[in-house]
């Protein structure tokens, strides 16, 4: 039989990885770096591909026509995602860019110590101590800081806001950064994508699938969640001892916002951010959202057509 494009298979990785008691499967295209979920059968037809390859004319073991038609199907599939990819016009669009500015790979090596020694008891124990001088001075002060959530709308705490949330967000994504170097995930790329011009920065840890354990991997979607939550237990102590009107009104509208961020967003399991793909992992359904919108677009259909 005629085999495909041979350098299109020595270009491909095949990772196993757990579901719950199950496994997915991926491949790692290191020549465009995307990582594609497959399924058991296909992931087993390219291996066997592979294998096919790299054996003597004489020495190929035998592969039946199924089994070759799954594999080709799979590298077919791949291929036209390349084709995608370099054929792929890029627009400007100042409403929705995406700009990468390096990659955050080779700095992993530089807090990998700080990583391994912070993360774990001395994490807990700090987020306890926080959370205890908080609930000892909010009973204290009549929770006074409450005063913040009443002018969270106006325009001076907007602006406010605005200013400083690119740079919260920074913080941010430091902490995935950190879990990841702590789980032994390499962070790709790290930028800013620019809704309507306004810059949020972002990291790249996909390789998580590839390396991370599911309990590693659910930590590093929380540990976004976990870094505001830890900035905002120290704007609360701030707010607190600080003494003017405007750092206090930085401070409090720093826990305000982060507060709120986190938990409509960041947290939210129904919109595809650090909260979903904790929950995913947390129930072994990786592919949840791919299947919901697959779901309800037959529902929709089956609607709009009667059950035709």
């Amino acid at each position: 039989m005629d085999l495909p494009r041979p350098e299109l298979l020595k270009q491909l990785r095949l990772h196993v990885s757990t579901e719950g008691r199950r496994f997915s499967h991926f491949v790692h295209d290191l020549g465009t770096g995307a990582i594609v979920s497959v399924s058991r059968k296909a992931a087993l037809s390219l291996f066997q591909l592979g294998t096919l390859m790299q054996s003597a004319a004489a020495d190929r073991p035998a592969l039946s026509n199924e089994d070759a038609r799954e594999g080709l199907v799979a590298l077919s599939y791949l291929r036209a995602l390349r084709d995608k990819d370099r054929l792929k016009k890029s627009r400007f669009n100042p409403l929705a860019m995406k700009i990468d500015f390096f990659d955050v790979g080779p700095l992993q090596p530089r807090i990998e110590r700080f990583a391994r020694g912070f993360i774990g008891w001395p994490l807990v124990i700090l987020l306890v101590l926080l959370a205890l001088s908080v609930a000892v001075l909010g009973t204290r002060n009549d929770w006074a800081i409450r005063s913040e959530f009443g002018n969270v709308f106006s325009i001076s705490a907007l602006a406010t806001f605005a200013l400083i949330a690119p740079f919260l967000k920074i913080v941010h994504e430091f902490g995935h950064v950190l879990f990841a170097t702590w789980a032994g995930v390499r962070v790709r790329k790290a930028g800013v994508n620019l809704i309507g011009l306004y810059p949020l920065p972002f990291v790249d840890c996909s390789e998580a699938d590839l390396t991370a354990s599911r309990r590693q991997r659910i930590l590093l979607s929380l540990a976004g969640i976990i870094t505001d939550v830890l900035i905002g237990m120290l704007a609360f102590l701030l707010w607190h001892f600080v003494e003017g009107d405007f750092l206090k009104g930085i401070a409090g509208r720093i826990l305000v916002f982060n507060t709120l961020n986190s938990l409509l967003f960041n947290a939210n399991p129904l919109m595809k951010m650090d909260g979903y793909y904790a929950v995913v992992d947390a129930i072994g359904q990786r592919n949840l959202g791919t299947r919901a919108t697959a779901l309800f677009a037959d529902l929709r259909n089956f609607i709009l057509t009667l059950g035709a």
